[in-house]
């Protein structure tokens, strides 16, 4: 019952580590892309 328990508490665990990583990737994407959309942005102005 125990060895259940402590499964289920390090697959728990496993899941937020990939859906940090998972956040944390698709924000530095979000960021590597935002430069170039200002700067397309400031060439459309002028």
């Amino acid at each position: 019952m125990q060895g259940i328990a402590l499964l289920i508490g390090v697959i728990a665990r496993l899941i937020v580590a990939v859906g940090l990583i998972y956040v944390l990737f698709k924000l530095g994407k979000f960021l590597d892309v935002l430069p170039d959309v200002l700067v397309k942005r400031r060439e459309e102005k002028e």
